[in-house]
């Protein structure tokens, strides 16, 4: 089923990208980017603009192809890949995360619906499913965490959505009349984890016919300019004080995440000889990952570079705490974060899954250092690799990223 939808929604989507009125929004966007922006940005990060672009707009494309009333499960914010004999293009935006598995299903919220799911093995670190009320899935108007999510012994579980209180029901999300979207992520702290399986049923019956491209087109043009303001807001907040990340990590919703994660963005600005050494206290997070995107909040080809570690990929400290070091040269250490040759890159870590009273609240430390230093500032039990050991590791990378993809 699973299969069936996201083949479909792509179909549809790169159906919808290439008609005028989307387009000429394209074109709309790309004007406005360009008048606000004039010569702000360096000259590196107007190598990836027209990329930003194409991941915007189809990002709109596929929530525009998602219809309340006939709903699917549409796997989002995914790099440039191959399905079915299809090429995608990418749907990334707004600092992504490529621990997470991203999904979507369109919502009514006048309607009645029964979301199905399996967990698969250990299953993810952490799950959250997030009612929004916007094609930029910011603003929250229902969230059932993995904390409250209840299964059943064979791990699985039902969600139901609709507009009436739970009364006494669990895993129940009581809908808006101005939802879009139930919004999941799956935050796989190692790769090798699964995201859980999903099924979504309406329980009424369809109030229109299906969707058209025609109509498809004209919802995702909209959305497409309207939306701007948005996505220019978070990609100035994202960038900071040059190499400095935000000690005390902060709550996610407040500007527009996920409630019940914490996070820290800091604006990464590196010489060729400069490394950035970063200490996370975790706090017994039970997900955490440290993540370097473009000058566009996006993130790198996660195939190509090491441009993030989750807690499960991550070398932890004797003392509990965990030592990044980012640089444009490999260090030779385990714990490398890779901004794939940009010396702009936007940072930011996640905590998920905190414990309700830490007792060792996250922290976050940052030096900028010339990597002649590094042997020096290293704890003295950090892990180091060989060539041979760095090619395996992101041999391993790009095969569980591609396995995730094929695995819909």
């Amino acid at each position: 089923m699973a299969t069936t939808d996201q083949t479909e929604a792509d179909a549809q989507a790169l159906r919808i990208v290439k008609r005028p009125e989307v387009q000429h929004a394209r074109s709309n966007v790309e004007m406005r980017w360009r008048r606000v922006l004039h010569n702000d940005p360096p000259e590196e990060a107007w190598l990836s603009f027209q990329d930003m672009l194409t991941d915007y707009t189809y990002n709109y494309a596929l929530k525009s192809v998602a219809d309340p009333n006939y709903p699917r499960v549409i796997h989002i914010y995914t790099q440039p890949h191959k399905w079915r004999g299809m090429d995608v293009p990418g749907s990334r935006w707004g600092g992504n995360n490529p621990d997470n598995v991203y999904r979507i299903i369109p919502i009514d919220g006048k309607a009645h619906y029964r979301l199905d799911g399996q967990r698969i093995g250990s299953g993810p670190d952490d799950v959250s499913y997030q009612l929004v009320g916007d094609y930029q899935t910011t603003q929250t108007l229902g969230l059932l965490g993995g904390r409250d999510l209840v299964y059943k012994p064979d791990g699985s579980f039902s969600i139901t959505l609709d507009p009436e209180p739970a009364n006494g029901r669990p895993n129940h999300i009581q809908t808006k009349p101005t939802a879009l979207f139930l919004f999941i992520r799956d935050s796989l702290g190692d790769w090798a984890e699964k995201a859980n399986a999903l099924s979504i049923h309406r329980l009424d019956s369809p109030d229109a016919p299906p969707r058209t491209d025609e109509q498809a087109a004209a919802i995702a043009a909209d959305a497409m300019v309207n939306g701007q303001a948005q996505v220019y807001y978070y990609v100035k907040m994202a960038h900071g004080t040059p190499n400095y990340l935000e000690p005390f990590p902060n709550s996610s919703g407040s500007g527009g995440g996920l409630l019940t994660q914490r996070a820290s963005i800091g604006d990464a600005m590196l010489g060729d000889d400069e490394a950035l050494v970063i200490t996370l206290q975790p706090g017994g997070a039970q997900y955490y990952s440290l993540v370097a995107h473009d000058y566009w909040f996006i993130t790198r080809d996660v195939t190509r570079y090491l441009s993030s570690l989750a807690n499960g990929q991550s070398q932890p400290n004797r003392d509990g705490t965990i030592t990044y070091v980012m640089s444009l040269k490999d260090p030779g250490i385990h714990n490398w974060i890779d901004p794939g040759g940009l010396h702009n890159s936007i940072m930011m870590i996640r905590l998920q899954g905190l414990p309700a009273h830490p007792t060792v609240e996250p922290t976050v430390q940052s030096r900028l250092i010339k990597l002649s230093e590094l042997k020096a500032v290293l704890p003295p039990d950090t892990k180091w690799v060989t060539p041979r050991e760095r090619a395996a590791q992101l041999a391993q990378r790009k095969a569980q990223y591609e396995a995730r993809l094929a695995d819909r």
